[in-house]
């Protein structure tokens, strides 16, 4: 479905199945002359970035990220949120099933406190979303 909503929102087409399953959407006028100049896009061209926003293990913003690097800073650590998960987990073997061979790692800070009715998404939905999905919604808020 969402495929055929964004076959129908760029102006191409869609299998016929997926057309059906959508109803008939026509683009703004407004819209048109966008796609048209996204299609002759020239990479050459210059482009503008309005807004810029990342999260990294040991830096939570753009600016924490470069005084890492200036620092020469290391965002990897041993501990986790619990240190008893990470021996369960250990082998020093590589490859061994349902095991790591380190106890080291990269690890965001508050990835837990996503809040789902700041987005207007339920906490059921929210609990089943791929965290890939949260961090994008929070970084591109607060990056606007």
């Amino acid at each position: 479905m969402l495929r055929a909503l964004a076959a129908v929102w760029c102006g191409t087409i869609s299998p016929p199945s997926l057309r059906r399953a959508v109803p008939r959407v026509t683009l703004p006028k407004l819209r048109r002359p966008f796609i048209q100049k996204l299609r002759s896009w020239d990479p050459a061209e210059p482009i503008a970035l309005i807004g810029l926003g990342c999260r990294f293990p040991g830096a939570e913003n753009l600016q924490a990220l470069w005084r890492l690097l200036r620092e020469g800073g290391d965002a990897r650590h041993r501990n986790s949120a619990r240190p008893l998960d990470v021996d369960e987990l250990y082998d020093p073997v590589p490859g061994t099933p349902g095991k790591m061979s380190t106890r080291w790692g990269g690890f965001l800070k508050n990835i837990d406190l996503f809040d789902p009715h700041f987005f207007g998404i339920s906490p059921r939905e929210a609990s089943v979303m791929d965290p890939q999905q949260r961090l994008l919604l929070e970084i591109t808020w607060g990056s606007a």
